[in-house]
């Protein structure tokens, strides 16, 4: 269930309780979910009613063999049996233990499974947190700016919900329209953006700009691009943008206008290709997702991350182990259990940090129905 839904044993208690009330002589109530789904820190499990009769479903239509084998050793409670259309499948589990952490871990197991034919065409890289994302997809320094603004300056950047990143996706579906020859595209973002077109000489001095713009993209920071926009007026720069730039050269700031300024002048620092790969990103055209994000998706191809430092309210490889902290180690094994389920043919966990030495004996057992990459 989603953070904050609580209320799951009263509201059924009260359905239970208003149909005996009414005097139904009799009554059929269905509830579907899984108890494993609870991956978040607030939210509710399994709570049975004394009334409800639980119906197990042991069929599992979606993943092949293989992963179906993993997920029983995750969850022995459930046996579950693949009956569904994807008879092939492989599993691996890469630790890389004598490569060091981090991202030199994912580097190498990305190349053995592209040996082994898997593709970003068909393969889902889920990751723990967004830091995660950003380090793979090289947008890290975008991200640190971003959280000088404090606790909702991440979710002011994901939600394009801040005049710099807005108007920054506006310059890149220029761009996209531009080099896919989108010319409705391009020629409403123009419109919209106050860019006059009345002759074949403003359609030849756009082109030009735009080719301009590309270069600056590529090989210039953020204040080089919005420099170049000012210079050559393709899209005008909304008011709010337009009233951090200047307030960013004020003096004499205090309190948050002064947060304000320290944020757009560090902005302006960072390289535009940062920008590029994290629109590409939350516009979802690069492979890569969270693992909490993708809880009801499926996809041929599965890649579980797991970095023991990301986030302090899960480990993996203590939940390998079997101990930990209780109501830590059930998120820890639900997230796993979700993020391993999303996989119909192939599934890859790969492990950035050091498992603990008797995780071992579980994480060869667990993964038993594919190859383990020690």
């Amino acid at each position: 269930m989603a953070p904050g839904q609580d209320t799951f044993p009263t509201t059924i208690r009260l359905l239970l309780g208003h149909l005996a009330g009414a005097g139904r002589q009799s009554c059929i109530v269905g509830l579907f979910g899984d108890s494993m789904r609870k991956i978040y820190v607030t939210g509710q499990g399994a709570d049975l009613h004394s009334k409800l009769t639980v119906i197990t479903k042991h069929e599992n239509y979606r993943c092949s063999p293989p992963v179906v084998a993993v997920l029983n050793k995750i969850r022995p409670d459930l046996q579950q049996e693949a009956v569904g259309e994807y008879t092939d499948g492989r599993v691996h589990l890469f630790l890389n233990s004598a490569l060091p952490t981090g991202q030199a871990r994912l580097d190498a197991a990305r190349r053995q499974l592209a040996e082994l034919v898997w593709s970003d065409d068909t393969t889902s890289y889920l990751m723990l947190t967004h830091r995660g994302i950003a380090g793979a997809l090289s947008y890290g320094a975008l991200l640190q700016q971003y959280q000088i603004l404090g606790s909702r300056g991440r979710d002011k950047l994901l939600d394009n919900d801040e005049p710099y990143i807005e108007y920054f996706s506006r310059v890149e579906a220029l761009c996209r329209a531009f080099h896919t020859l989108d010319y409705a595209e391009l020629t409403s973002l123009l419109v919209a953006g106050r860019t006059a077109i009345t002759s074949h000489t403003d359609k030849q001095r756009i082109a030009a700009d735009i080719r301009q713009l590309t270069t600056v993209r590529e090989s210039g920071t953020i204040g080089d691009v919005l420099g170049h926009m000012a210079r050559q007026h393709l899209l005008s720069m909304p008011r709010k943008l337009s009233d951090l730039e200047r307030r960013r050269r004020s003096e004499d700031l205090e309190g948050y206008d002064a947060k304000l300024a320290e944020f757009s002048n560090a902005l302006r620092e960072v390289p535009c290709k940062e920008v590029i790969h994290f629109i590409e990103y939350r516009e979802q055209l690069t492979p890569f997702h969270t693992q909490h994000g993708v809880k009801g998706d499926e996809f041929d191809n599965v890649i579980v991350i797991t970095d023991g430092g990301s986030w302090t309210q899960y480990n993996m490889g203590k939940m390998l182990t079997g101990r930990d902290l209780e109501k830590r180690l059930e998120r820890s094994r639900n997230l796993f259990y979700v993020s391993c389920s999303r996989a119909r043919r192939g599934l890859a966990v790969v492990f950035l940090t050091d498992v603990p030495d008797e995780a071992l004996p579980n994480a060869y057992d667990w993964f038993a129905s594919g190859t383990v990459h020690p």
